[in-house]
């Protein structure tokens, strides 16, 4: 088709959790008894066979929470996935996506391309991605977050657009995101050598008095 890939990316995850819960009910050429039937996927605390692990809240904390409904440009942010594990496992993989109003992908951080293993036991559990500076200027984001197997190939769970993040830009800076910059002038001396003369402070967060 010739949809947004975002639209797509959405619809073949749909796909994979509805075939692992086609999967869970048995063999194609099976036909279980009704009693074998697993129950209905209803709730985020619902899990089963091919889905030990869901998703069951998403947030967002910064420096002003609590004082400001949005983040600044440069301050730390963490998203923390609240999750429900039927039992306890290694094998699996924390997602975090951030999307802007055009479902674009601006940033997926996967928790076991970090090189980090996490030992999941069976219960209610966090597991929280801080990002030490957020790059991004003025805009909404959507946060989509899951969790699918360390080796790929098996989504657990996943929530679209599980929450938002305001982003407030108090620097000049346009476009999409904050790079830390600085300019210097330099000047030819009659000896060939290049002098600074000046030296223009990087762009960031303002700094405090």
């Amino acid at each position: 088709g010739n949809g947004p890939p975002g639209e797509a990316v959405r619809i073949f995850r749909e796909h994979l959790l509805e075939a692992g819960e086609i999967l869970a009910l048995g063999h194609a050429d099976e036909e279980p008894a009704p009693s074998d039937l697993p129950a209905p996927v209803t709730s985020v605390e619902t899990t089963d066979r091919l889905h030990p692990i869901r998703i069951t809240e998403v947030t967002s904390v910064h420096p002003g929470t609590g004082e400001r409904p949005y983040v600044i440009t440069g301050e730390p942010l963490t998203i923390t996935l609240h999750y429900t594990s039927a039992e306890p496992t290694t094998t699996a993989s924390f997602v975090v996506e951030i999307r802007d109003n055009s479902s674009t992908v601006l940033l997926r951080t996967v928790s076991g391309d970090l090189g980090t293993q996490l030992d999941i036991p069976s219960g209610t559990g966090a597991v929280s991605f801080r990002y030490e500076s957020f790059p991004f200027l003025d805009g909404i984001y959507d946060v989509s977050a899951g969790v699918e197997h360390r080796a790929g190939g098996q989504l657990y769970d996943w929530k679209e657009a599980a929450a938002r993040v305001e982003v407030m830009n108090p620097t000049r800076t346009v476009g999409l995101v904050n790079l830390p910059v600085g300019v210097t002038l330099e000047v030819a001396t009659a000896a060939g050598y290049s002098v600074p003369v000046a030296t223009g402070q990087a762009v960031g967060l303002p700094v405090e008095p």
